[in-house]
């Protein structure tokens, strides 16, 4: 699982658009369909329910969702406390 398609996911489901969440992640919206789509294959179960103009989450999207969020901050972490380390270590 690829921590871009992670995110990309993430962020449609804060936005509630593939447009916006293409917009805030600096990309084109049919880069994010495919990494969501791309997600969704892999998993082997849909995310997402479109509904008209609403996303409804699956049990399956929930999940990742949560997870997502989860692993997206540790890995923030993660760099953070790399990157205060390189500081240190030249300091």
């Amino acid at each position: 699982m690829e921590l871009r398609a992670l995110r990309y996911f993430v962020e449609v489901v804060r936005q509630q658009s593939f447009t916006v969440a293409a917009e805030q992640m600096f990309v084109t919206q049919p880069t994010i369909s495919k990494m969501v789509k791309s997600l969704e294959d892999e998993i082997g179960s849909p995310l997402l329910l479109r509904d008209g103009r609403q996303m409804v989450l699956t049990d399956a999207g929930r999940i990742v969702y949560q997870r997502g969020q989860e692993v997206l901050a540790a890995h923030a972490q993660l760099q953070a406390e790399l990157n205060d380390l390189g500081t240190l270590g030249r300091g």
